[in-house]
């Protein structure tokens, strides 16, 4: 949110999280600012938003000044430039790949849910990498580095042909292995079939083909949306699986096992537009806007505030389908906010400019929209 309105506050969080990196490249799952004490696990993907969010600002800034700036390791006597901490953040996810080219998924990826994979692969942390070594990659080449530019393009083009062998099933992308190398969010499974994260982002990370792609958003919508908002999996897990995670602990339809994680449901917003599909654009909106879903009919089922964005609604196997919780506690306010002006109104900062790419829904209507550059 900062980045479009006070980027020298974004500026501060970007170093501020640089010094809460390790030598190794691996950072804090999280951390308490007043003691600085924090869990420091082998989470698979914590380290990679560091050059995500230093990408994000460059393109709106074009300050790559900040690439030269110190910043502190955790642990060690020692500096090192903006520059580098990302790259130690890239050169730990590229050492931790299996010999199918896919990223180990380590403790766990984004969703923490996913707990128990032990020496599993996270087809999403391949997404998400692939987008960063592109984006960081470009960044690096604008202020000189070349060669670290062209070693980035040799694993984006190794990841695409991991992916495209091993993570396809037919109509959708898969999600993940766990330790035993078997595959969550495949047609094959019993439940958790389709992961919404994997179809998503392989939008974003183009990944795949045209066909595979569409395919996959396909699959999504005819499987994941729903009136309550696109749910992060389906169908949910009825059975407590301990290969899986404490994600299939929970009650099915709620939180991460078949609910809709408010979080994944604006990245789903953003790749409708990015695909220009304006029904879903439409559809997705409607069903996670709190000021619909409290309208007088809904009201009771919804159960929160109608001014604020939950951290997640249930699913329809759950016993109160379609009710909020968590309001006041996500980040994902913040990602609606910036999807909904850069994706929706599509105000946008790239690398050689502004792009102006609307997409919204047809009862937005005529939109005026002033925006910072």
């Amino acid at each position: 949110v900062w980045l479009l309105r006070e980027p020298e506050r974004c500026k501060e969080q970007i170093l501020l999280h640089a010094a809460h990196q390790f030598v190794d490249g691996s950072v804090y799952h999280w951390w308490n600012p007043l003691t600085e004490t924090g869990l420091h696990d082998q989470c698979s993907d914590d380290y990679l938003w560091l050059p995500f969010i230093t990408c994000a600002y460059l393109r709106e800034t074009g300050d790559l000044g900040i690439l030269d700036i110190e910043a502190p390791f955790v642990d060690g006597d020692r500096t090192a430039s903006l520059r580098e901490h990302g790259k130690r953040s890239i050169a730990r996810a590229l050492s931790r790949i299996s010999e199918r080219g896919l990223p180990f998924i380590g403790d766990n990826d984004w969703n923490d849910g996913l707990s128990a994979l032990g020496g599993g692969e996270s087809v999403w942390v391949a997404f998400f990498l692939m987008i960063i070594l592109e984006e960081y990659g470009h960044a690096l080449s604008l202020s000189g580095d070349q060669e670290t530019c062209d070693v980035y393009a040799k694993a984006h083009a190794a990841l695409q042909t991991a992916v495209c062998e091993h993570a396809w099933d037919g109509e959708w992308f898969r999600r993940a292995t766990d330790g035993n190398g078997r595959w969550l969010g495949s047609k094959d499974s019993l439940e958790g079939q389709i992961f919404l994260n994997a179809q998503t982002w392989a939008q974003f990370a183009q990944a795949g083909d045209d066909e595979q792609r569409e395919k996959a958003w396909n699959s999504l919508k005819d499987r994941l949306l729903t009136e309550y908002g696109p749910l992060l999996l389906a169908p949910a897990y009825t059975v407590p699986d301990p290969a899986i995670g404490y994600l299939s602990r929970y009650a099915p339809g709620s939180r991460e096992n078949g609910g809709v994680y408010m979080h994944a449901a604006t990245w789903a917003l953003a790749a409708a537009a990015q695909r220009r599909d304006v029904d879903a654009v439409g559809s997705i909106w409607r069903s996670i806007s709190p000021p619909v879903r409290s309208e007088d009919t809904n009201a009771d089922a919804y159960a929160a505030e109608p001014y604020c964005l939950p951290g997640n609604v249930d699913g329809p196997l759950s016993t109160s389908p379609g009710r909020a919780g968590w309001t006041w506690y996500t980040g994902s306010a913040a990602w609606l906010n910036r999807v909904s002006i850069e994706h929706i109104i599509g105000a946008r900062a790239e690398w050689d400019g502004l792009r102006i790419d609307p997409c919204p829904m047809p009862e937005l209507g005529k939109v005026r929209a002033a925006r910072r550059w």
